[in-house]
């Protein structure tokens, strides 16, 4: 379930206050100014360059490079995943590309109108009004934000061979919750039963695949050079999950949750999956070997009491989802909320310029939950490398891992254009069959590589091959060990 509009419940509090005071004064003040076009004279009527030339050293701004304007990796076949339950689209990964280039194309066509990478901070402050308030009226427009949430969700269930709707289909724009439906009590029961850290892992797998969109975003605009503004749709994504986080931590999930139980009374294929998702994930969390049905009898009568609430959870359950949605606000220890995408570092490396860049996430895990801090490197074209460090946390303690991707390594050349080589690779520790009671440390790792085909051409082909072990990996569906293929197209338009 997505809470669509969960800031309106939260207009009176003091934490929000100061996240939109620091969103209202920060951005316009740090949003990059673009140099004037070719030709075109600046503010002081001096002429500006007839090409475009790189930020100097020490700017915290995006090089002024035109890059790709939309950039978009979207795989046409994932497998093993399209042929679950007798053919599933989209995959999470499809889902991801597919959000982030409508986002794109839609922030570089309003930017055209208004831009926000004008020298003017008027025309720069407009241009960003004008993106964020597209960005939160289409929330719930399939494709986009609200669409890709729901889709984690499905994807999880489909991997397990559980049908399901997503009622974004049913074009609910200013809806208050969004259900996937259509899904069946007896599937749930036979998940939680064989699969209880899939369970765990599904009420929360919207929010993680929002997260996973950003991080998506981000890369494109620094490794690839994508210069679609998205700054505030960052805010709109990580305010309101946390904001979706603390009305399922106040006694207001109660209210929903009664209000949408009496709506939907005894039709059943109408409702949610899980209800409000931190809700249900805490519960699953804490109850892992709980039968399904031990939920009890919906109050209508009919089929089992699937939504949990805020006061359904036990006094140290409620602490702790207490404790993830303050946890939740690290997301915001990120530099593109701020407009910088890119900082770029004093000094050069083998004459080769170097841009950094860092950002925290906090995700919910299948386990309990993982600080992850991303570090960005580039040395212009020659090096593009993402180091990320992992802390994963379930009731017991810590658990490591570390991760490292390395982009665009040019191998060869095959007629006439480059085959370059993206390859990741990360090792962890992990709780024992993921569970949050465990103090077991399983090792586990994953390795991917993939080939693709033609530079710097407007449409790339590549093909991808992903092994891991068991574990829980952010963006991947798969908990147990699996080996995936992937084959699509790496679109640059613009």
């Amino acid at each position: 379930m997505r809470l669509a509009r969960p800031s309106d419940r939260l207009a009176n509090r003091r934490s929000t206050v100061a996240v939109l005071v620091v969103l209202t004064v920060g951005w316009p003040l740090a949003l990059p100014a673009a140099p004037a076009a070719a030709g075109e004279a600046s503010p002081d009527q001096v002429p500006a360059p007839s090409a475009p030339t790189p930020a100097p050293l020490g700017s915290t701004v995006t090089p002024t490079v035109p890059g790709p304007g939309i950039y978009v990796e979207l795989p046409v076949l994932d497998a093993p995943f399209v042929a679950a339950n007798g053919g599933s689209l989209p995959s999470m990964e499809q889902s991801l590309w597919i959000t982030a280039g409508l986002y794109q194309g839609l922030h570089q066509g309003l930017g055209k109108l208004v831009d926000p990478y004008a020298r003017s901070w008027r025309r720069r402050l407009l241009g960003g009004l004008l993106i964020g308030a597209v960005d939160l009226l289409t929330a719930s427009v399939p494709g986009l934000l609200g669409w890709q949430h729901e889709e984690w969700h499905r994807a999880v269930m489909s991997s397990h061979g559980i049908g399901s709707f997503d009622d974004i289909y049913r074009l609910q724009l200013f809806a208050e919750l969004v259900n996937v439906s259509h899904v069946r009590d007896d599937d749930l029961a036979r998940l939680k039963a064989q699969h209880p850290a899939d369970q765990v892992r599904l009420s929360m797998a919207g929010i993680e695949g929002n997260y996973a969109g950003a991080h998506a975003l981000e890369k494109a605009a620094f490794f690839h050079d994508a210069r679609s503004w998205n700054t505030l749709l960052y805010w709109t994504l990580y305010f309101g999950n946390y904001a979706y986080m603390s009305v399922c931590s106040s006694k207001e999930s109660d209210d929903l949750t009664a209000q949408e139980n009496a709506a939907e009374g005894a039709d059943l294929p109408r409702r949610d999956f899980t209800g409000l998702d931190c809700d249900g994930w805490v519960y699953d969390l804490f109850h892992p070997d709980e039968p399904y049905a031990a939920r009890g009898v919906h109050p209508s009568g009919i089929g089992i009491d699937r939504y949990r609430s805020y006061s359904h959870l036990a006094p140290e359950e409620q602490a702790y989802l207490r404790r993830q949605t303050m946890l939740s606000l690290l997301n915001f220890l990120d530099p593109n909320l701020l407009g910088i995408e890119r900082i770029r570092w004093p000094w050069t490396w083998a004459g080769e310029p170097v841009d950094v860049n860092l950002a925290v996430r906090h995700l919910p895990a299948a386990f309990g939950y993982d600080v992850r801090t991303d570090v960005f490197v580039r040395r212009g074209e020659s090096l593009r490398t993402l180091l990320s460090l992992h802390a994963g946390f379930n009731r017991v303690g810590l658990f490591p891992g570390v991760e490292l991707e390395v982009l665009r390594i040019p191998v060869a050349a095959v007629a006439g254009a480059p085959l370059v080589i993206d390859a990741r690779s990360s090792v962890w520790l992990q709780p024992e069959r993921l569970r949050f009671d465990s103090d077991r440390r399983i090792p586990g790792g994953l390795a991917s590589v993939r080939a693709s085909w033609g530079g710097a051409r407007t449409i790339e082909p590549y093909l991808e091959i992903e092994a891991k072990t068991g574990g829980w990996v952010a963006g991947d569906v798969y908990l147990d060990r699996n080996l995936s293929v992937r084959t699509g197209l790496i679109v640059r338009l613009l």
